[in-house]
């Protein structure tokens, strides 16, 4: 057996249920909150899987992955992005925290309506960094699992290559 199909079904052994990457499927994962079980699927020598973690409460990443052979040697790439309920999250979380403040703060002309957007947009940045942090320590933690996972079922340590978007 060639080492990249080994390797896939190693990960194709690690997905619990087979699910597609759609809004429904995630919603499921965050309400099942079973942090033991992948889920996802694998296609040829591409792969998507994720599994639900407590601390990113719904954003947790999607690995996106692919074995590719380069200069005689297997390599396991490996693309973390956010999934559909994590951005969903984000967008109502920041309408409802743009509502709450702008109906919770009297004064909206003038001035002082310009300093109360001010504040709006400065809790806005400052909640969206704090995500980012955790968001980018569960997929540090979930790369992690997964690569340590692969590993100990190959029985070999795997060459990876892990492309961190910049945006979240």
């Amino acid at each position: 057996m060639e080492e990249s199909e080994n390797i896939i079904n190693t990960i194709d052994g690690l997905i619990f249920e087979k699910r597609s990457n759609t809004l429904a499927n995630h919603l499921k994962t965050l309400f099942n909150h079973d942090e033991k079980h992948f889920y996802g699927n694998t296609k040829n020598n591409k792969f998507e899987i994720w599994r639900f973690t407590r601390g990113a409460q719904g954003m947790q990443p999607i690995v996106f992955g692919e074995v590719v052979s380069e200069l005689n040697k297997t390599i396991i790439v490996l693309k973390p992005k956010m999934n559909s309920v994590g951005i969903l999250h984000l967008i109502l979380g920041s309408i409802v925290l743009s509502s709450v403040l702008y109906n919770g703060i009297p004064f909206w002309t003038g001035a002082a309506g310009l300093t109360s957007a001010s504040t709006i947009l400065l809790l806005l940045a400052i909640l969206f960094v704090i995500i980012s942090f955790v968001y980018r320590y569960e997929t540090k933690a979930h790369l992690n699992r997964l690569m340590e996972l692969i590993d100990k079922r190959t029985n070999k340590k795997q060459d990876y290559r892990v492309v961190i978007p910049a945006f979240l």
